[in-house]
């Protein structure tokens, strides 16, 4: 059997229960964001209501291009996330 990146989320999500989403970016604000986001869908019943586990992680920085590359990797091999979103809010009006 050829194992697709499909295939190993939707194993990954079989074994655990719990979906994992990750987030690239330095603001420490986006997680408290994401999580009130996900909670508010949960409220309109409009997001899984599954358990969603946030593991946040530093993206790319000048002096270490690579560095968001290799915690998208992370992420994805290591702690099984689902689904790995980078975040570009320019002049957020939320802080």
């Amino acid at each position: 059997m050829l194992l697709t990146i499909e295939n190993l989320i939707l194993l990954t999500v079989l074994q655990t229960n719990t979906l994992k989403l990750g987030l690239i970016d330095d603001d420490v604000d986006l997680q408290r964001i994401c999580q009130a986001a996900i909670d508010k869908a949960k409220q309109n019943s409009v997001c899984a209501q599954d358990p969603i586990e946030i593991i946040g992680r530093i993206g790319c920085v000048s002096n270490y291009p690579s560095r968001g590359t290799s915690m998208a990797a992370e992420l994805f091999y290591k702690q099984q996330v689902c689904r790995i979103l980078q975040a570009f809010l320019f002049n957020n009006p939320i802080k």
